[in-house]
């Protein structure tokens, strides 16, 4: 019984913290979340960067932006990959560089290259003052405190989210289309799957 009122209180604890990074967050960020969404959907080429984690949450931005229509790629920075991405940039792109818990220094060099190409530079990070958002044309922070011991990164998903899903908004009818066709496409693979043998899927 103890251990479960000390689960308890810590879910409550972090559910508690997560709201108040959040608050925080929509009542200093939204007129950049107005700004970058305004952006994006503008770009006739999206760029993602990150580094470590962050990569992962920049090829979810990325696959999401793609689903709803607009052209995204993700890339992690380092010598071959940021050169051979800026080389590829057009003034007009934007690059979305995200840092979560980290200095993100080859995101922010690929941002600077970028940016003395015309290319607008986004920043998602936890702290206003890392070398990305200094590179930033515009800067969306979150707080990444938590009563763990590590950090929470929560708060900049759902700026993340809330940023995907105002973009969609200005393809909306193209967006429905999109998922109904992934739907079928799924009804279709399943359908696939029922009617296949399992000697033909891996056979001995």
């Amino acid at each position: 019984v103890a251990e479960t009122k000390s689960e308890t209180e810590l879910i409550e604890a972090i559910e508690e913290n997560l709201l108040t990074i959040l608050q925080q967050a929509f009542a200093t960020e939204t007129p950049a979340l107005v700004q970058a969404a305004h952006i994006l959907k503008q770009a006739p080429q999206i760029w993602v960067a990150g580094e470590f984690t962050s990569f992962t949450l920049a090829q979810l931005f990325a696959q999401r932006m793609q689903t709803v229509g607009f052209p995204a790629i993700a890339f992690q920075p380092g010598i071959m990959e940021s050169a051979s991405a800026i080389a590829a940039m057009q003034s007009g792109d934007a690059l979305l560089g995200i840092a979560m818990g980290q200095p993100g220094v080859d995101t922010g060099y690929a941002m600077k290259l970028a940016r003395e190409k015309g290319v607008t530079t986004l920043c998602l990070c936890h702290a206003s003052t890392i070398l990305p958002a200094r590179e930033a044309d515009i800067v969306l922070t979150a707080k990444v405190s938590s009563p763990i011991s590590f950090a929470s990164f929560n708060a900049l998903l759902a700026l993340s989210s809330i940023l995907v899903e105002a973009i969609s908004t200005y393809k909306a009818e193209g967006t429905a289309t999109k998922f109904t066709t992934l739907q079928e496409g799924i009804g279709q693979l399943l359908s696939l799957r029922a009617d296949t043998e399992e000697y033909e899927i891996a056979p001995h």
